[in-house]
C-alpha cells in the first residue's frame, strides 16, 4: 500500500496521444497525492491523485492481501476525459508477484467497456537516496470501446512494501483514441 502524503518525482520519456498522434517528449515534475478513502484494515482503499503538465489522473484502488484492484478513475488531459467506477474492478497486480504471471479483466465504467491484459515481464533494481530496492515490471494493455474508444498501454514498475504492492516507481504510458 502506498504511504499517504504528497509525492513529487520527475518523469522523462515520450507520450503519444490520439489515433494519429506522434510521440511527444515528456520531461516534467509530477505530483501524486495519496490518501486513504475507506475500506478495511485488511483491504484499505486509497486515492492517488496525479497532476502532470498534460492533465490529471484521479484513481481509487483497493489494496488487498492477494491483489490490487482499480475501483474508479477519472482522467483528463489533451481535450479528452474519461472516468467512472469500474464494474467489476479490474486487477492491477496480484500478490505474490512472479515474473511470467498473467491475468485479464473485462469491465465497464459508465458507457465504456474494456478489456485489460497484464503480465509481469521482469524485475529491476532502483536506488532512491541511500535505499536500493527491487520493483516488478507489469505491462498492461487496455482496449476501450463505446463512449471512449482506443487503447492504453502502461508499464509501471511496482515495488513491494509491507506485504502488499506499493506505488509505481516508474511508469510508461501511451494512449490512442
Amino acid at each position: 500500500m502506498p504511504a499517504t502524503g504528497a509525492w513529487r518525482y520527475h518523469v522523462e520519456g515520450t507520450r503519444k496521444v490520439g489515433l494519429a498522434g506522434s510521440p511527444q517528449p515528456v520531461d516534467e515534475d509530477v505530483t501524486t497525492e495519496v490518501s486513504r478513502t475507506g475500506g478495511t484494515d485488511e483491504a484499505p482503499e486509497m486515492r492517488l491523485y496525479t497532476r502532470t503538465g498534460s492533465g490529471t489522473e484521479d484513481d481509487v484502488r483497493r489494496y488487498g492481501a492477494g491483489q490490487v484492484e482499480m475501483l474508479s478513475t477519472n482522467l483528463s488531459g489533451f481535450g479528452v476525459s474519461f472516468g467512472g467506477t469500474f464494474q467489476p474492478p479490474p486487477v492491477l497486480v496480484r500478490w505474490p508477484v512472479r515474473v511470467g504471471d498473467a491475468w485479464a479483466s473485462d469491465w465497464t465504467a459508465g458507457d465504456t467497456r474494456g478489456h485489460t491484459s497484464s503480465r509481469v515481464t521482469g524485475e529491476r533494481s532502483f536506488t532512491l537516496g541511500s535505499l536500493t530496492s527491487t520493483c516488478s515490471v507489469v505491462e498492461s494493455t487496455s482496449d476501450l470501446s463505446h463512449t471512449y474508444s482506443g487503447n492504453r498501454h502502461s508499464t509501471p514498475c511496482l515495488r513491494r512494501a509491507r506485504g502488499t504492492i506499493g506505488s509505481p516507481t516508474t511508469s510508461r504510458r501511451s494512449r490512442t483514441g
